[in-house]
């Protein structure tokens, strides 16, 4: 495996979150916050400066305002037997307060990439 496959793996996840995103909203989650796109997708500089000044935030605090479960899916959080863990109790997951574009935004970061929702 080659390191430019991992790149392609992120992008192949971002754009299965986005068409699953797509497709539920508004159908079985109404939160505040839509997802909006990941730092894959992303301009460097709109993540820079999300990351300039951000608050974190609990799980739940995360979870009451943006529908997490598409990206929990994609990222196989409990869907593999081999794997016990949810999104909540990965302690390597972290959850964030910023601005994203001039937009109040919600964002979690995992294995280094930032999942970003923003206010509708």
């Amino acid at each position: 495996m080659s390191f430019l496959q991992a790149d392609n793996w992120a992008e192949r996840r971002l754009k299965a979150i986005k068409s699953e995103t797509h497709r539920h909203r508004g159908r079985r989650h109404n939160k505040p916050y839509v997802f909006e796109t990941s730092c894959v997708g992303a301009r460097g500089e709109d993540i820079n400066e999300m990351r300039q000044d951000p608050r974190e935030i609990t799980y739940r605090t995360m979870l009451k305002h943006c529908d997490l479960s598409v990206v929990a899916e994609q990222l196989c959080y409990g869907k593999r037997k081999d794997v016990d863990i949810t999104l909540k109790e990965d302690p390597y997951v972290a959850y964030y307060k910023s601005t994203y574009r001039g937009k109040p935004c919600y964002y979690l970061v995992h294995s280094a990439i930032e999942y970003i929702w923003v206010k509708r």
